[in-house]
């Protein structure tokens, strides 16, 4: 079984730079003059969340956590329509180990953006530091679902099947998958070991079940 020590997941981080509101969220106007400022008041509000955004990013890239998550919670108080600062204030909260809070911000970013699987990816690493494989494994399949080779996911559902003991097909599939993909030769050794160890376990259980009386 491969240890957390050996190989660490590398959580994704993303860019505030280039964020934009959801289309869904826009104001349409009307003719009237309180349609009209509350436009203005909106695009006001997406402006001030862009900004600071903007300053959160550069306190997290300087390393200065505790600041980059001052400000992401106040550009989701001005407005909390940027899935991208939702995962990165998760990602600032895994960090210092404040789980229940951090898998609530990757959680609102799927919600927003349920396209995107890094969200679903760092509700599987979150919940494998709580060591909750089973919750794990199922967050990072619906990253799979989104996009099947995402070797990051792959990486974790091979981890937590492996954390609990499971020998499936889906997880031969996957491991199948990640060798075909993985560049980095420590996990290329553990995908190795997990293909053999799952094809055994298949092979077992098929034998029994070839045995057994009808």
């Amino acid at each position: 079984m491969m240890h957390n020590r050996a190989l660490k997941f590398a959580v994704v981080a993303v860019s505030a730079a280039c964020m934009s509101p959801l289309g869904g969220c826009r104001v349409t106007p009307d003719s009237t003059a309180e349609a009209r400022g509350d436009l203005a008041d909106y695009n006001a509000k997406l402006a001030e969340a862009e900004r600071l955004a903007g300053e959160a990013q550069k306190a997290m890239n300087a390393g200065d956590d505790d600041r980059a998550i001052s400000l992401y919670r106040a550009s989701i108080d001005a407005s909390g329509d940027f899935p991208d600062v939702w995962n990165n204030l998760g990602l600032l909260l895994l960090k210092k180990g404040d789980l229940g809070a951090a898998r609530s911000a990757f959680a609102r970013a799927a919600e927003l953006d349920p396209t995107d699987p890094r969200a679903y990816y760092n509700m599987g690493v979150t919940n494998l530091r709580a060591q909750w494989a089973e919750d794990a494994i199922e967050d990072f399949k619906k990253a799979l679902n989104i996009s099947p080779n995402y070797l990051p996911a792959l990486r974790g559902a091979i981890q937590a099947a492996d954390l609990l003991g499971r020998a499936e097909y889906e997880d031969l599939d996957r491991v199948k998958r990640a060798l075909l993909a993985e560049r980095d030769e420590r996990w290329r050794a553990f995908f190795e070991r997990q293909r053999y160890l799952i094809q055994s376990r298949l092979n077992s259980a098929k034998r029994r079940n070839d045995k057994s009386p009808d």
